[in-house]
């Protein structure tokens, strides 16, 4: 493939990502518990209580009127507080499935070519593209585009494939990329 020109891993971007993002992350689960633990109170509270008329003495005398929980008050608190604690565990593990699979993308970017993994062109959309990882080698007659998504990723775009590889460096692999298939478009004509 001849000289390496540049690299980049998902590593190095998942790293700094996590460390930027897990603050956040953290905030964000912190208060959707919140939210859910609150409306599962004000759900009990509403609708959690019957209105109960016990009559005076051997049906003599005043009756009185109280409030009591019921089974709703129990299955509202049961339910949203279940919901607080899945609900966070469902979003943390699918970011650390996510990390997992994404921490295997790779490139290195040749004089003659590319080589390196990547995920499904609709990464984090399902979980196909989220955990199928395709490795590629191709050589720049092969490579359509190379563009970068949502800021972060780079897309390789190679016969009707798509790969996408999270890295630090994105803008300076596809300005590379594109450099590479400047020149071997020149030197076809």
């Amino acid at each position: 493939m001849g000289k390496l020109l540049i690299e980049g891993n998902a590593k190095e971007y998942i790293a700094a990502r996590y460390k930027r993002d897990i603050v956040v992350m953290g905030i964000t689960v912190l208060v959707f518990a919140g939210a859910l633990l609150g409306m599962g109170f004000l759900f009990a509270n509403l609708f959690g209580y019957e209105t109960v008329t016990t009559p005076g003495w051997m049906g003599i005398g005043n009756s009185t009127t109280s409030q009591v929980r019921n089974d709703d008050y129990y299955w509202y608190i049961g339910i949203f507080t279940a919901a607080a604690i899945l609900g966070p565990l469902a979003i943390i593990g699918w970011n650390v499935i996510q990390g997992i699979y994404m921490g295997q993308a790779k490139i290195s970017v040749y004089e003659n070519g590319i080589k390196g993994a990547g995920v499904g062109p609709k990464y984090g959309s399902s979980i196909a593209d989220t955990t199928t990882v395709s490795s590629f080698e191709l050589q720049y007659d092969r490579v359509t585009s190379a563009d970068i998504t949502s800021k972060r990723y780079v897309t390789i775009n190679a016969s009707g494939k798509e790969y996408l590889i999270a890295v630090a460096n994105p803008n300076e692999i596809v300005e590379t990329i594109n450099e590479r298939l400047r020149l071997t478009k020149e030197a076809k004509v």
